[in-house]
């Protein structure tokens, strides 16, 4: 559920066995090169262990359009080379996500997807999301996910807080993208950093140190996740001289009780 400017999910942890998020990015499911088999495998574990998935951009290619300059018509699938060019993408991108579609909890924008509603005036993903299940939430291209934990009468109550962004510049093939874990967490107070885009995949954490409720200071671990893709490099990709990708995304999985909530993180491959 959304609320103001979050999107919320709720768990009681008396008597549970713990809740598991499988994080996404820049899966490009209607590309040639997506390697759907990975996709296939890392969503069918995240059904077996009943985890919600979130896709944190790039769900969708859609590169082409006709006034996308990146690609051309010999790039895309032939179902695809059809009049009803994004109709089609989004039908059959539907009819692969179906089986999972109980288990996604919010698809948020990329740039694939924005440049598509500032070309064509159409929202793919608000689309996509229509075909499978208005249980999914449409996400923004930066935003909070806020996670509440519910212990009943003995356990309290505590809540987590995910900020993400689907990122922004190009491959950083020397830096990983790494030096941008200081500067989003000098502005923004989360417990979790997640971007994509860039196509690579690294888990950094900072060690931060606050006073809470009972002025006693406490040190904790703030965690910056990159993820990584599901797209294999195309002609476009070796043309920009980029690196091979890492590919697959993170599990986020939670244990105990409210108060004392722990969490694990793991590649997701």
């Amino acid at each position: 559920m959304r609320k103001n400017d979050a999107i919320i999910f709720r768990h009681s942890t008396k008597g549970w066995p713990g809740k598991s998020y499988l994080l996404v990015s820049d899966l490009h499911l209607d590309s040639k090169d997506c390697d759907r088999d990975l996709v296939k495998r890392v969503f069918d574990e995240a059904v077996e262990k009943d985890a919600t998935i979130l896709m944190f951009g790039d769900v969708m290619d859609l590169m082409g359009g006709k006034f996308d300059t990146r690609t051309n018509k010999g790039h895309i699938k032939s179902a695809y080379q059809v009049a009803e060019y994004f109709d089609a993408v989004i039908e059959e991108v539907a009819e692969f996500l179906r089986p999972y579609a109980k288990n996604i909890g919010m698809m948020a924008m990329g740039n694939h997807e924005y440049s598509v509603i500032k070309h064509h005036e159409t929202n793919p993903l608000r689309n996509l999301i229509y075909r499978l299940g208005d249980h999914i939430e449409l996400g923004d291209y930066t935003g909070f996910v806020r996670f509440f934990f519910d212990g009943g009468t003995t356990g309290g109550r505590t809540s987590k807080t995910l900020y993400y962004t689907h990122g922004s510049g190009g491959n950083s093939p020397v830096t990983k993208g790494v030096i941008n874990t200081n500067r989003r967490s000098s502005t923004i107070e989360a417990d979790y950093f997640v971007s994509g885009h860039i196509h690579q995949g690294w888990n950094v954490s900072h060690s931060r140190i606050r006073l809470n409720e009972q002025c006693v200071v406490k040190t904790y671990d703030q965690e910056h996740i990159q993820l990584g893709t599901f797209k294999d490099s195309g002609e476009w990709e070796q043309a920009k001289g980029f690196g091979s990708p890492v590919k697959g995304g993170y599990w986020l999985e939670f244990t105990g009780y409210a108060k004392a909530v722990k969490d694990e993180i793991r590649r997701a491959k």
